[in-house]
């Protein structure tokens, strides 16, 4: 669980460019600082008693470890892409308000914004087995241990899927919930057994009370 954790922290900082420690990443360079890292084993040969490393001389050098203009690539793509995550969960949002809005039945468009989008979780959900099995197909074998391609995918897809589920069951609520107070025979029906169903109840509570 820590190699991946550790792992997936390096990965989205060679993809989104960021630094870290020692090493920088830069329109497609990842380059390392040596001046950082003589300068981290100096001190911790120091902490471990070898005091002639405190003589080791500062070091003012860089050093490429990978210059790749598909790794620039996936920069850039990353980069849009974290953008459009940033923005299009509101732009939704105000889409589905504005076709509730201008619905004849601001009811039923409801309920087709809401159905709406449960079924895009679900085309979704599709659409990750669909790459997970592409993805386990390709990674397993001479690339990667089967478990190995596992655990990688776990971690990249787990989020997705606790947000995926948590939407379609709104999208769900908020559907049936919409259904319910409408003129429907189904809906009055629903509703007139509810109520019954909460007489019943408050007719026993009153009984064992009144015993």
């Amino acid at each position: 669980d820590d190699a991946n954790r550790r792992a997936h922290a390096a990965v989205v900082a060679v993809l989104t460019g960021e630094s870290r420690g020692a090493v920088s990443v830069d329109e497609g360079a990842v380059t390392i600082d040596l001046g950082v890292v003589v300068s981290r084993v100096r001190d911790r040969l120091v902490d471990r008693g070898l005091d002639l490393a405190s003589n080791i001389p500062d070091v003012s050098s860089t050093f490429t470890l990978v210059e790749s203009e598909q790794l620039q690539k996936a920069q850039r793509t990353v980069r849009i892409l974290d953008s459009a995550a940033t923005l299009l969960p509101f732009v939704v949002v105000a889409l589905a308000a504005v076709a509730i809005l201008v619905a004849p039945n601001r009811r039923r468009g409801l309920v087709a914004v809401a159905l709406g989008v449960a079924l895009s979780m679900v085309l979704l959900a599709t659409a990750m087995a669909l790459i997970r099995a592409w993805y386990l197909s390709n990674a397993t074998g001479e690339v990667l241990p089967k478990e190995a391609a596992l655990d990688i995918a776990r971690t990249v897809l787990a989020p997705l899927r606790l947000a995926m589920r948590a939407v379609l069951a709104l999208g769900l609520v908020v559907a049936l919930g919409a259904l319910l107070v409408g003129p429907s025979t189904p809906a009055r029906w629903l509703r007139s057994l509810g109520g019954r169903v909460r007489g019943a109840v408050r007719g026993g509570e009153d009984s064992a009370a009144g015993t």
